[in-house]
């Protein structure tokens, strides 16, 4: 048999261990508090309900037990690795169990006294049982054995022992058989509020807890099952006694809190002590045993915001509770029975109930109460939100106050804040126990609760406050969900008349759904980019193009994030341009979306000369706002005016490139002129269509435009057959760099 301190005759100085003096002067002295826990590797021992004996083949065990104090690294095979772990799965039987452990409790003033009963069957010899920590002191213990498994144990053990080791009182069986161990210990409090106890437990089949506690408390065991608690007399005293089951666990904790009642009487007089702590032990009387325990106390910080809105004003209260002494397991407030209470939340909270105080029909105010799961000893924050309904989006409303009620409230104090969420005008009424304060005084945890802007604000040192407000809705007026902050309209016009046309737009849009696109001709869609993605345009009864919008994302110091929207889209027919000469009219498509900054990009053949431009446009040498909105640099492409070309060669591009799109034309969608019918190929209809770019040669004309309302562009130029026009035009715009790239869109 091992040799082991057997400690059943040490009481005296296992009762050291709680340095607590005589309870003749309450917290002159301070105690010993723990949480009674042993050490990692026995709850790891727990988490198999096994005690594995030391072999010499056990190469875990014993290469932790010689060299604890040393960092050991093993490199096994993997067949090495296999075969040693079906050896621990062998040895991991079990070789003691325990079949049921029953532990009664007793609070008492510095401590608590625990009776524990295990009922143990050990298989093979050389056990070691962990049964309580050892920081929990042995008063007295007691062995019985049998033999029989079946049998009940009678027979005292003088052989077997407990004992102290690696952080546990652990029991040392002699011999297999089955055990009946009792054990009579003292556990310190977890707290110097002496309001609760825990320790760490060995696996069990059966578990069952009987606490205690000398006043009306309420008891919350965790973990528990089928809780029964009840208040009885013993002696003159009020005595709370809990029983539960609980599952096989590593540890369990027991903590109480006091009823309202007793916190009522307690702080209702002047000095009144709490009934004398019970004792387990008839041979000092309890009644020489008077502590003072300290009554709850708690103050209260509150924020109230209230959000007016179109016919409701939603009430946000943040309640603070800081705990002074004591603890708390429920709350109580108190609403108005104006206010419909729409959600309660907070950590730990059970259940939570709106009743009317008194009478329903004749109460003005509801009691709020809210069940913790388990006592609160710091700061709590308790969130209610409610609200408060309106017949009509304009009137007057009272705001009464909120408060939370109990004699353990000490100080209540707060600000209150009103916001607008909607299109309102709030005017103060009248006030009752109210400060008008400056915005600049409203604490930053309220500031950030509001979400518009702040129009009255107040402090309160009394929570009987009342506010009268009226409420006036004015009208909403239309404002600009979609805008086209820059616009690129580019236009290419062969010397054979094929003209396609390309307009970029960059858009912020909030709610717009779509971009309505006006073209007053017969016309070939191409090609509808919207951001990077190629988009299904659609046409209303009146002809109109529709492109679907992006909403705006994120945000740039404020301002939402634009994107790109494409068209391209060629003339049904070609333009009739004469060799002797003639007008060339060119128009862009009338939007639904104000424009900021339009430029226009004309790009005309060099077979001819061109005289001054007129229009509702204005001409220009050079961009004022900077280069135009350009697509994506992938697509991008450059070019410069080749002055050297030779005209042969210029028209023959012009012609490959309008015959090799020819066959794209009879594809696309064409609509007939002045706004009229359209006409889909069964081919195409409703599929997405591809990116293009088109090309950008010949006589670049640039122009440009602020603030364009839903208005069409119309350019008109004179042209006639070029005979060194072309240099004579360049020679108009002093000033302006002929070299000057076009830019291909």
């Amino acid at each position: 048999m091992k040799k082991v301190n057997n400690i059943n005759s040490n009481n005296n100085k296992m009762r050291s261990l709680f340095k607590c003096k005589a309870p003749n002067g309450y917290g002159e002295e301070e105690s010993y508090y723990s949480e009674n826990t042993w050490g990692e590797a026995l709850n790891r021992q727990q988490t198999i309900t096994t005690s594995v004996a030391t072999k010499p083949n056990d190469i875990f065990l014993n290469a932790v037990d010689q060299k604890s104090k040393e960092k050991l690294q093993v490199k096994l095979s993997i067949k090495e690795w296999n075969d040693l772990i079906k050896e621990k799965a062998k040895l991991a039987e079990s070789l003691y169990s325990i079949n049921s452990a029953s532990y009664v409790g007793f609070a008492e003033f510095s401590c608590i006294e625990l009776q524990c009963q295990f009922d143990i069957f050990v298989f093979q010899h050389n056990q070691t049982v962990p049964l309580l920590p050892s920081s929990m002191a042995l008063k007295s213990s007691s062995i019985m054995y049998t033999e029989h498994i079946k049998d009940q144990p009678s027979k005292l053990d003088q052989m077997s022992s407990v004992g102290v080791e690696n952080s546990a009182l652990q029991f040392f069986p002699e011999r297999p058989g089955r055990y009946q161990v009792n054990l009579d210990v003292f556990s310190n409090y977890l707290t110097p509020k002496k309001n609760g106890f825990g320790f760490s437990t060995p696996k069990s089949t059966t578990n069952n807890l009987t606490i205690n506690v000398p006043k009306e408390v309420q008891i919350k065991i965790d973990p528990s099952s089928n809780q029964e608690e009840e208040i009885f007399n013993d002696s003159g005293s009020r005595v709370t006694k809990a029983i539960s089951n609980f599952p096989p666990t590593n540890y369990v904790k027991i903590q109480w809190t006091d009823l309202e009642s007793k916190i009522d009487e307690s702080s209702s007089g002047s000095n009144v002590s709490p009934p004398p702590l019970l004792s387990s032990s008839s041979a000092q009387p309890v009644a020489s045993q008077k502590p003072i325990i300290e009554a709850t106390k708690a103050t209260v910080q509150q924020y109230t915001l209230c959000s007016v809105g179109e016919g409701v004003v939603i009430v946000t209260n943040s309640i603070k509770y800081s705990m002074v002494s004591g603890s708390l397991s429920s709350f109580e407030v108190v609403v108005g029975n104006i206010l419909r209470v729409q959600s309660v939340d907070g950590n730990n909270i059970k259940k939570w109930d709106c009743t009317p105080i008194g009478p329903s029909s004749t109460s003005t105010e509801n009691l709020l109460k809210i069940l913790l799961n388990s006592p609160v000893e710091s700061d709590y924050i308790l969130t209610v939100v409610s609200e408060i309904p309106m017949d009509r989006t304009s009137g007057q409303i009272t705001l009464p106050s909120v408060r939370c009620r109990g004699s353990e409230i000490s100080r209540e104090k707060g600000f209150l804040v009103v916001e607008s969420t909607a299109n309102v005008e709030v005017e103060q009424t009248t006030r009752e126990s109210l400060t008008l304060i400056d915005k600049s005084e409203i604490p930053g945890a309220l500031t950030d609760m509001t979400s518009g802007p702040i129009l009255l604000a107040y402090k309160f040192l009394d929570p009987h406050y009342r506010l009268c407000m009226t409420i006036t809705k004015h009208s909403d007026l239309q404002v600009l969900v979609a805008f086209c902050e820059s616009a690129h309209f580019i236009a290419t016009l062969s010397s054979e008349g094929s003209l396609l046309k390309k307009l970029i737009f960059k858009i912020r849009n909030t709610q717009q759904q779509y971009i309505r696109i006006s073209i007053d001709h017969e016309f070939e869609i191409w090609s509808t980019i919207v951001g990077t993605n190629a988009v299904k345009p659609a046409l209303d009864e009146n002809g109109t193009i529709m492109i679907p919008l992006n909403k705006s994302r994120g945000s740039e110091k404020g301002v939402q994030k634009a994107f790109t929207v494409e068209l391209v889209y060629k003339h049904r027919r070609d333009l009739e341009l004469h060799g002797t000469g003639g007008n060339v009219q060119v128009c862009f498509p009338q939007i639904d979306i104000p424009i900021s900054n339009l430029c226009v990009s004309l790009y005309l053949p060099k077979t001819f000369k061109y005289g001054q431009c007129k229009g509702n446009i204005k001409e220009v040498g050079y961009y004022p706002q900077g280069q135009p909105i350009k697509e994506d640099s992938k697509n991008e492409q450059t070019a410069k005016p080749r002055r050297a070309m030779p005209q042969m060669q210029i028209q023959q591009q012009q012609t490959q490139f309008m015959s090799n799109a020819m066959p794209l034309f009879d594809g696309g969608l064409t609509l007939g002129g002045g706004g009229g019918g359209a006409e889909r190929e069964k081919e195409t209809a409703g599929l997405k269509p591809v990116i293009v770019n088109i090309p950008t040669t010949g006589i670049l004309l640039r122009f440009h435009q602020l603030l364009v309302l839903s208005t069409p562009i119309d350019i008109t130029t004179k042209y006639s057959p070029n005979k060194g026009g072309y240099e004579e035009r360049v020679e108009e715009d002093e000033g302006v760099d002929a070299n000057m790239a076009p830019i291909y869109f």
